[in-house]
């Protein structure tokens, strides 16, 4: 959409700011610029406005959001899985059917954040954008993952929400494992899962921790019966390919620190959590293949 000149008039920054930010979930302002059909980009809008008759116009660059209806209001999850995608739907379709074939007594829904996928993505969107358990959010653009899982969990209904990566497999009995550690114990904030490498089977994150000065996973590339990887411990922090939290600490701390770009969101909001008095834990009773780095 773009104003016309007559239609044009003046208006400050800030304000045109907060007339776009009105109608549209994400908004970036280009500044005061010329308008022209070169900054149109597919999928998005364009809307100018002009300061004054003689000024360029200030672009705003908006994506409006796009987000599935609640199939069914009489289903109440127990747990609000976020994923956030950006292409690699194979991985994806592995990772939605291994969360069915593992469903048992814990009710989930899984809250599907589409980053702009350019691939078959939305293909595999269509086909569960109807279902009962499933919301689907299309961003039309890359927010990364700070901001991605940010807003899959503003639609969590769950107690508890989950951020788990896409190129991740759960095995049998893996959301029960998880869900009884803070069902058990009220001073657990956050829990994270055993995650092995699907090739050689072996360790890929059973906990982080400081070292050498910086957050590193523990007994990476260990095997995966070892007896170290198999106690239930209180960690430092754990990963955020798979990572459960109470939805009302989560939302008491404002979520992931969007000033984090795909990197340490999770080791930040681990701390954070610590601060608050909370404890992170770790569970080797949920097992989960984790491909990394996909």
């Amino acid at each position: 959409i773009s104003m016309s000149n007559a239609n044009q008039s003046e208006m400050a920054l800030d304000k045109f700011d907060a007339s776009m930010r009105e109608v549209f979930a994400d908004v970036t302002l280009l500044g005061q610029t010329q308008w022209s059909e070169k900054t149109e980009v597919s999928g998005q809008c364009v809307v100018s406005g002009r300061v004054t008759d003689e000024d360029g116009a200030y672009v705003a660059v908006c994506v409006k959001r796009e987000i599935s209806e609640i199939v069914d209001g009489g289903f109440v999850p127990k747990v609000s899985i976020v994923m956030p995608l950006y292409n690699k739907s194979e991985f994806t379709e592995k990772c939605l059917n291994g969360l069915e074939d593992t469903r048992s007594d814990v009710p989930f829904e899984v809250i599907l954040v589409d980053n702009g996928s350019a691939d078959h993505t939305g293909d595999l969107l269509d086909g569960v954008v109807n279902k009962t358990e499933y919301r689907v959010i299309r961003n039309g653009e890359n927010l990364g993952f700070s901001r991605g899982n940010n807003v899959g969990a503003q639609l969590a209904r769950g107690e508890y929400v989950l951020f788990l990566n896409n190129d991740t497999v759960p095995r049998a009995g893996w959301l029960e494992a998880m869900v009884s550690e803070l069902d058990g114990d009220a001073s657990v904030g956050i829990v994270g899962a055993k995650l092995l490498y699907p090739d050689t089977g072996k360790i890929q994150h059973a906990g982080l921790e400081i070292i050498n000065g910086a957050p590193d996973h523990v007994h990476r590339h260990a095997d995966a019966d070892a007896p170290e990887v198999n106690v239930a411990r209180d960690l430092d922090m754990v990963t955020g390919a798979c990572l459960l939290i109470r939805k009302e600490i989560f939302d008491q701390l404002g979520g992931f620190d969007e000033a984090y770009i795909n990197g340490v969101e999770d080791v930040d909001l681990c701390l954070r959590v610590r601060d608050l008095g909370y404890r992170v834990r770790y569970t080797p009773k949920a097992v989960i293949d984790h491909y990394e780095g996909v």
